[in-house]
């Protein structure tokens, strides 16, 4: 005799398994026992495998001071973390689910495991819970108890239970933004700058960022081709300057119908902030209000006062010419750093294009002769190869004092041997 087995979920009564099984009688149903066994683990297989229950998170986000809603603003769910009591070397890896509002600024977040959720909204212009609060994504991870239990009582949370679902309203304040143009003391424009905000913590200056809570936040921008700037998404701020960065970059560019890549080159950098200040020490600070719209936070980049440096590094025991390391110039009173420029194999030469008048400390590091030896990269990839570096001996650390009132070419320093370092120093 044949018998029809369906299991059904106890959920929504849909049917998870239907089939069949075949039970043998002789007179006296003898063997009634096994069939009764055997259906009894049929059943437990199939409840077993039961899928897991999930639920739904939905919401709305609207802006405060329009009170209209956050269009196409980004919301992030992000699992609430266990308090960590002592960062750990472990990578730690979290899932979140993003999504964008829809034009009435609601969100929907479906098939959502059971569990406590951070709701990290986001739109351009307004204020992150992270900024808020005034961390980064990455205190997310490892948060101590001290700062689990500010994150819970600053962000939005969310909890799922079972297949139930949750809905939150999220109303985004007005951001804080700065404004302002780099131009030329000859008054022409400085497109390309890279331009932040800094901010005084603890005595020291730190970067502002925007935190957006998807990893996709930032608190810098790059001038337009008149100079213009302007940074937004910026919480109050009780001592702030801005910093605008001069870069040159050499590098090497690859072409192809695959695509195109880049390797780069010698580079050099140099900062300068508000009210024109060649040091943030010397920076002119400002207070930032909620909400506040401050423009005019010009700097003028003195083009007649600054000055190119070029040189080589050598070995002091033969004089040949080495072609890797770190060169910084330094600040003589404080040692702070003014800018930095490497040695690559290119041109075996390193360059600081925009110092100031003044004098300086020259400090090298991690000067080496090297040797290069080109490794194809994966099939199709752009460049079709890279450059394996290997030491082949290290040399030790120089520091030399340098005035500075020209330009300077064809700067020799010469870098003694490393004490103690054997002639092969082997692979990086």
């Amino acid at each position: 005799m044949w018998f029809v087995v369906a299991v059904r979920c106890e959920n929504d009564g849909s049917t998870l398994v239907q089939g069949s099984m075949m039970a043998r009688y002789s007179f006296g149903m003898q063997k009634s026992g096994s069939f009764l066994f055997a259906f009894g683990v049929l059943c437990l297989v199939m409840s077993a495998q039961k899928p897991a229950v999930n639920g739904v998170v939905t919401g709305h986000v609207t802006c405060a001071d329009t009170n209209t809603p956050a269009r196409l603003a980004y919301v992030v769910l992000r699992p609430v973390p266990a308090a960590i009591g002592k960062s750990t070397s472990e990578l730690r890896e979290v899932e979140a689910r993003r999504v964008q509002t829809t034009l009435d600024g609601s969100f929907y977040f479906p098939k959502i495991a059971p569990g406590t959720y951070f709701v990290l909204a986001s739109l351009a212009g307004y204020t992150s819970p992270l900024t808020a609060v005034g961390i980064g994504d990455e205190d997310l991870l490892e948060p101590s108890a001290g700062l689990r239990k500010r994150l819970l009582d600053g962000i939005p949370t969310v909890t799922i239970d079972g297949a139930g679902s949750a809905s939150i309203n999220i109303s985004l304040e007005r951001a804080a933004a700065v404004s302002g143009t780099i131009l030329y003391d000859d008054g022409s424009p400085a497109p390309g700058v890279q331009v932040a905000i800094q901010e005084r913590k603890d005595g020291k200056w730190s970067m502002v960022h925007n935190v957006a809570g998807d990893g996709l936040g930032f608190g810098s921008t790059v001038t337009d081709d008149r100079g213009n700037f302007r940074i937004t998404g910026l919480p109050p701020l009780k001592e702030a300057i801005v910093e605008a960065d001069l870069s040159l970059q050499n590098s090497t560019l690859t072409f192809s119908k695959a695509g195109w890549g880049r390797s780069s080159g010698s580079s050099s950098k140099f900062s300068f902030y508000s009210g024109n200040a060649v040091r943030e020490r010397d920076a002119k600070a400002f207070q930032l209000s909620m909400g506040e719209e401050r423009s005019g936070e010009d700097i003028s980049l003195p083009l007649s006062k600054l000055h190119t440096i070029r040189g080589f590094l050598l070995s002091k025991t033969d004089g040949h010419t080495l072609n890797d390391g770190s060169v910084e110039l330094l600040f003589t009173d404080d040692r702070s750093q003014l800018g930095s420029a490497e040695v690559r194999d290119t041109d075996e030469s390193f360059e600081f294009s925009f110092v100031p008048t003044g004098d300086y400390l020259l400090r090298v590091n991690y000067a080496a002769d090297v040797t290069f030896k080109e490794v194809p990269n994966p099939p199709g990839s752009t460049p079709s190869t890279w450059m394996s570096k290997n030491t082949v001996r290290s040399y030790g650390y120089v520091e030399l004092p340098l005035h500075v009132d020209s330009d300077r070419e064809s700067l020799a320093i010469e870098v003694p041997e490393r004490e103690g370092t054997p002639k092969d120093r082997g692979h990086l």
